[in-house]
């Protein structure tokens, strides 16, 4: 047993303490762990709404309604195997987005740099890009499971500017902490701004894709889910909008195969 339990939400109501993830116990300097959740509340680079800096406390005050027991896979319970707690948040300089990813970076290298795995909460889509270079620091480059309605891999945003919520992959790339031929973008859709910006390769060989192609490149992946992957009765307050998937059916494809969606992925990256 890991020793960092959840609060029994049998024993205590879940209106009541400091509003953790899943009530795990805050992390304590020194503290062994496995894994810690961070969040990265900056939103300054997002290119239509803000207000994503406030995530990760959204996510916290609703995560509380979670068990920690999965019945759908042999009644694990991951916090009697791993010792997991949750480390609080980075600091931003809010408006200032290099300065933010800066900051975020340092507090994700303090967790990876002492073997833990850092389970983040954003925040808009550039808190990718230090979370990125904190696990490549210590692993290398890495595969990139990435679910979302768009790519992210946009040359420049607005006046030209290399960093924003639309370039935090093709930055990546550039940097060599992603590596593009093990990595793969599932759920895209929507407008496009180019027509050749995206092709599709079908539903089924990109399922085996996603599960297989970044087993045989690299030791290390890197998974990147974004509240835009839903349909916007699910995520009403996400900072953009397109139209389409995704509901739960949808994250439940490989089990049912009742939605038949278009997988996409960047052209760039072929």
């Amino acid at each position: 047993m890991s020793g960092f339990l959840p609060v029994d939400s049998l024993d205590s109501p879940r209106f009541c303490g400091l509003a953790t993830f899943m009530r795990l116990p805050e992390a304590q300097p020194g503290a062994r762990l496995d894994a810690a959740i961070l969040g990265l509340p900056s939103d300054s680079g997002s290119p239509f709404r803000t207000g994503a800096r406030f995530g990760p406390q959204a996510v916290r005050a609703m995560s509380v309604m979670l068990r920690p027991i999965n019945p759908y896979r042999g009644h694990v319970n991951v916090f009697k195997r791993l010792a997991v707690a949750d480390a609080g948040d980075a600091s931003a300089v809010p408006g200032y987005l290099e300065e933010s990813l800066e900051r975020l970076e340092a507090s994700l290298d303090a967790l990876t740099s002492n073997g833990v795995v850092p389970i983040s909460l954003g925040g808009d889509h550039s808190v990718s890009l230090p979370a990125l270079r904190a696990v490549a620091r210590r692993h290398g480059p890495l595969s990139l499971v990435h679910f979302d309605a768009h790519s992210d891999t946009w040359r420049s945003y607005f006046g030209g500017k290399k960093y924003s919520a639309g370039t935090p992959f093709r930055r990546g790339a550039e940097e060599g902490i992603i590596d593009p031929a093990s990595s793969i973008q599932l759920g895209m859709r929507g407008s496009l701004f180019r027509w050749r910006e995206v092709g599709d390769i079908g539903w089924h060989r990109a399922s085996r894709f996603a599960l297989g192609r970044g087993r045989k490149r690299c030791s290390h992946i890197w998974r990147f889910a974004a509240v835009l992957i839903w349909r916007r009765s699910l995520a009403a307050g996400r900072f953009m909008r397109d139209r389409g998937l995704a509901g739960p059916a949808w994250v439940r494809w490989a089990e049912t195969r009742r939605y038949q969606s278009k997988v996409w992925w960047h052209r760039s990256w072929r």
